[in-house]
């Protein structure tokens, strides 16, 4: 559901000091795994019978300074996309690990995570920003440092914390300017 791909479900939260979400059990929509919001997109992960969970929304407001988006296999579901906007305005995250599974990046999803230091994306992601581009994705990330591509990543790699396609220069990161022109 292409549509729904491009839906920003943090918006509805911009506002709020949201710690953590929870979900009713039951709910056919979102659930909640360790505090995040997740969407149930309905559709089966390729070449598998568990349904794909999308990262709808991080709460703004945890007190948490790391967080790995891992392969859950929560209720029969493996997360493969986050979405548009999912951790933008996050005030205390340090470090953000996109995992095993993870093939999808919405965009701006990471703008205005202030206290961001270093994003290690892995080897299954295959597009960020949405639409193939970067544009806006790491907007208002000052602190941002480091990106660190796993080896295995077949579109990104990085070169001394700094993001690369495997084509061409994708992103220098804020903290990091002066090295790349």
């Amino acid at each position: 559901t292409a549509e729904m791909m491009n839906k920003s479900f943090s918006n509805a939260f911009s506002e709020a000091k949201i710690r953590e979400f929870n979900v009713v059990e039951g709910n056919s929509t979102f659930t909640a795994i360790n505090g995040v919001l997740f969407y149930r997109s309905g559709e089966k992960v390729a070449g598998s019978d568990k349904e794909a969970l999308w990262l709808a929304a991080y709460p703004r407001n945890a007190s948490a300074t790391d967080y790995t988006l891992t392969n859950y296999q929560n209720n029969d579901c493996i997360v493969t996309y986050v979405s548009p906007e999912a951790f933008t305005g996050v005030e205390n995250l340090l470090t953000l690990t996109i995992g095993v599974g993870v093939t999808q990046v919405g965009r701006e999803a990471f703008t205005d995570m202030t206290a961001l230091h270093t994003l290690n994306v892995g080897k299954d992601v295959r597009i960020l920003g949405g639409d193939g581009t970067i544009a806006n994705l790491f907007d208002g990330c000052g602190a941002l440092q480091n990106i660190y591509v796993d080896a295995e990543n077949t579109a990104y790699s990085d070169v001394d914390g700094v993001l690369f396609d495997k084509a061409q220069y994708l992103q220098f990161n804020e903290g990091s300017h002066n090295r790349y022109f």
